[in-house]
């Protein structure tokens, strides 16, 4: 494979990402066979068509329709420089960037779900999909297409803002990145990647990823997901998209649990579940909740010996440390009203 040196600068310089085929042709060189995958026919005719001169007042040659099929391209400049050029409603349809399909790519480059969406008020500014690396965890992947500094530091301030997680913003070339935009996503963790550096022309002249891709989503995991420091409550590695229905809980003995989750697995003690007293080192009193739930095998009757008026506070306690390990949405630990019960939505047994 080879890099596609023509392409992506392409994309920065020409507004509105249409033009007919002749100057995608002349824009992206000998880039063109992998270029033109990434464009679409529309239904619009050109007014203008390029012109072989250096350019004048008169240029680009404007399209004149004489009637019965016959197009002409004519030279405005006095003296003219070009000479007249029949056209066909080929030769003047315009092609336009087809962004979809190029988000698309892009997702299939990170491995990701491609969820295109257009960003409203963000002109070329596409979602192209999230990094979901386990539940609970979601970084957006965008795409801008901007051809000057000016219009790039705007959608880069405004995602900043209207983004709460770390992110990636890919850009066709790092042209118009500067410090200051840089040093702008570095400080929530998000990153500019290039699309000149993770898209190669293959062979076959077809548009490619090469391995830079992973490597960048490698880097971009470990800047947001940093290994846990000792001591510190871990995270299960809960598979995307489950849901507490998919969790089983069981006791090992009174500080250990055995926890299973679709195809991830693995034994915690309270510690690491992040229910310890840190006065005193022993499992805290969301642990022994959890405990006293697990012997009624996910349910608490309010009559039971068991239930205090305190176990509400704790409860939700309990639901927000689990709801962090596990990082999946929604309460783990629900009341129910009619049955009077602390009831589990995942499955829950004693040692």
């Amino acid at each position: 494979m080879r890099p596609l040196r023509r392409l992506w600068p392409a994309l920065e310089a020409l507004p509105g990402l249409a033009a007919v085929t002749e100057e995608w042709k002349d824009r992206f060189g000998d880039d063109f066979d992998a270029g033109r995958e990434l464009l679409r026919l529309t239904n619009r005719r050109a007014e203008a068509y390029p012109c072989p001169s250096p350019g004048g007042f008169g240029c680009p040659r404007r399209v004149v329709d004489h009637g019965n099929g016959k197009l002409v391209a004519v030279c405005g400049d006095r003296p003219k420089r070009c000479d007249k050029l029949m056209l066909t409603k080929q030769d003047i349809a315009i092609h336009e960037v087809d962004v979809r399909k190029l988000c698309a790519g892009a997702a299939v480059a990170f491995g990701i779900e491609p969820t295109f969406d257009e960003i409203s008020d963000l002109c070329h500014t596409y979602r192209v999909g999230d990094y979901h690396p386990e539940a609970g965890k979601r970084f957006p992947i965008f795409l801008t297409i901007q051809t000057d500094r000016a219009s790039l530091r705007d959608v880069a301030a405004r995602l900043c803002a209207a983004t709460e997680p770390a992110f990636i913003l890919l850009v066709p070339t790092p042209r118009l990145i500067d410090m200051a935009m840089t040093e702008l996503l570095g400080r929530q963790e998000a990153r500019f990647v290039a699309l000149v550096d993770i898209f190669e022309k293959a062979e076959n002249s077809a548009l490619r990823a090469n391995d830079a891709a992973g490597q960048i989503v490698s880097d971009f995991h470990e800047t947001v997901l940093p290994k846990e420091k000792a001591g510190s409550p871990e995270h299960f590695p809960t598979p995307p998209d489950a849901t507490w229905g998919d969790v089983i809980i069981e006791f090992v003995d009174g500080h250990t649990v055995s926890a299973r989750c679709n195809s991830a697995s693995g034994r915690y003690n309270y510690t690491q579940m992040g229910m310890v007293d840190r006065r005193s080192g022993n499992p805290d009193v969301q642990w022994r909740l959890l405990s006293e739930l697990a012997d009624g095998h996910g349910q608490l009757d309010w009559g039971a010996s068991a239930a205090r008026p305190e176990n509400k506070k704790r409860k939700q306690t309990l639901n927000q440390r689990l709801s962090a390990f596990f990082g999946i949405e929604g309460e783990p630990i629900t009341w129910d009203k009619q049955a009077k019960n602390y009831s589990c939505r995942f499955q829950l047994a004693p040692d």
